[in-house]
């Protein structure tokens, strides 16, 4: 049977799982190594928030409207709004 093709960037990636993965493997290495201690200075002392916020920057452009609505952090009329255009 052949595999269907990616429809976008997000599915070719492996979804939301792997974004997910993608961006806790980056905030570790902000942890982990030292030729990214600047980088990890303008970050808050816990990087949970970080995490989310990244997760769900990356991770909107497959969510709809609804779903972004109460995200900390996120206004649905700049992050969630543009997701109806075509850009």
């Amino acid at each position: 049977m052949a595999q269907t093709p990616a429809t976008s960037a997000f599915d070719w990636v492996g979804g939301e799982a792997a974004v997910r993965q993608l961006v806790d493997r980056f905030y570790d290495l902000m942890d982990l190594e030292g030729a990214y201690a600047a980088l990890r200075a303008v970050h808050p002392a816990t990087l949970d928030g970080s995490r989310d916020k990244l997760h769900w920057f990356l991770f909107r452009s497959k969510t709809s409207f609804i779903l972004c609505i109460g995200r900390a952090g996120f206004n649905p009329k700049l992050t969630c709004g543009s997701n109806t255009f075509a850009l």
